[in-house]
């Protein structure tokens, strides 16, 4: 077991879990200048025009939610160190969990223990690293919420719990795989060559349908389903034209290079910017949306099967009066031929407004006494 967290700031620890094959560790952390300014609005027309989460856009995750996420994941039998960082990214720390050994983060694909073989291991790192850096930097421009598997990182921007829960998702997806097999999964991610027909769209099917297993109750399920499905739906859409352009490519193509321009000016430091996204993914989250609200069965969302129709209500409060009639024990008379004439006796109930037959209220006993 390591004795230290890689890339960790004690100070921004909430919440830690070790045992001897794995961790799970929680920070939080809201001081992130670049993703605070100029991510807040860039991740508007992106993250937050597709999951429909504007009320959002200028909000920052709380520690509560750290928290939160730690007790929906803390259960799992993690076999690797998993690092969860909540507001914030840390891209130099990221390159050192990536660099790191085996032993000080583990969970990662790389396995190899002979000299020469970890030779050509951290030459493996070093390309890997060379990769992903572009990437951390545009995540965190864009505030964008994700899982690394290279430095078994969760990233989290997002205020609500349903993004956090699928990135650990994520997570947990590969910690349940075997070394080799979560290696080939790695292949398959940064192969820039071959792409693999709906390859994404099956990884995060997975990483949503483990989150919806973690969800405490329903009424987290569907709020945490309105981002999910939508969320899915982009990359369900990509995919979809991505494998219809290699038989119709006359019909998938202009879809896929449409795209929208958005410039960026700062005239005073002579800063200007062209951000291109594509449209296609906009038109996919919106039927991700519509599927949410219209589609009959919505009580079977990624293969999960809900606890009730209807979301958790709060039980109303009962008076006394309703107490007593719901919990009262039937009266057993002797004599089932004799014919009660009392309302109350009729009604078989222990507690009545009135006495007995003679008229006289009978004096208290505790056999008379209601159980609960």
């Amino acid at each position: 077991m390591p004795e230290q967290t890689i890339g960790v700031n004690p100070k921004d620890i909430v919440r830690q879990k070790k045992t001897a094959e794995g961790s799970l560790t929680v920070t939080y952390n809201k001081r992130d200048l670049l993703a605070n300014t100029i991510g807040h609005l860039l991740a508007i027309p992106t993250t937050h025009t597709m999951l429909w989460t504007w009320n959002s856009a200028f909000h920052n995750p709380t520690k509560e939610l750290a928290g939160d996420l730690f007790d929906r994941y803390k259960d799992v039998p993690w076999k690797g160190d998993v690092l969860v960082r909540v507001g914030h990214s840390d891209i130099f720390n990221d390159i050192k969990r990536m660099m790191a050994r085996n032993e000080d983060v583990r969970g990662r694909p790389w396995g190899i223990k002979d000299n020469i073989g970890r030779t050509l291991e951290y030459a493996g790192k070093a390309g890997i690293v060379l990769l992903q850096v572009p990437t951390l930097i545009t995540n965190k421009i864009f505030r964008r919420d994700y899982y690394n598997p290279f430095s078994n990182t969760v990233n989290v921007y997002h205020p609500r719990l349903a993004a956090g829960m699928h990135e650990l998702g994520h997570a947990e997806f590969f910690n349940q795989m075997e070394n080799k097999k979560r290696a080939a999964y790695y292949i398959a991610m940064v192969n820039p060559i071959v792409k693999l027909p709906f390859f994404r769209s099956f990884m995060e099917y997975q990483a949503s349908s483990i989150a919806m297993q973690r969800f405490k109750n329903d009424t987290e399920r569907r709020k945490g389903l309105r981002m999910l499905e939508a969320a899915w739906a982009t990359y369900l859409g990509i995919d979809t034209l991505t494998a219809a352009a290699l038989v119709a490519p006359a019909l998938a193509l202009p879809l896929l290079k449409s795209a929208l321009s958005i410039s960026i000016a700062l005239p005073s430091i002579g800063y200007k910017a062209v951000i291109t996204t594509g449209i296609a993914q906009y038109g996919a989250a919106f039927a991700g949306h519509a599927m949410n609200r219209l589609y009959p069965k919505k009580d079977q969302r990624f293969g999960y099967i809900f606890e009730g129709k209807n979301p958790m209500k709060t039980p109303v409060a009962l008076g006394s009066h309703q107490v007593l009639e719901a919990t009262a024990r039937p009266v057993q008379t002797k004599n089932s031929s004799v014919k009660l004439s009392h309302p109350d006796l009729q009604s078989n109930r222990q507690f009545g407004s009135g006495g007995d037959r003679t008229g006289k209220r009978p004096l208290h006993s505790n056999t008379n006494r209601i159980t609960f």
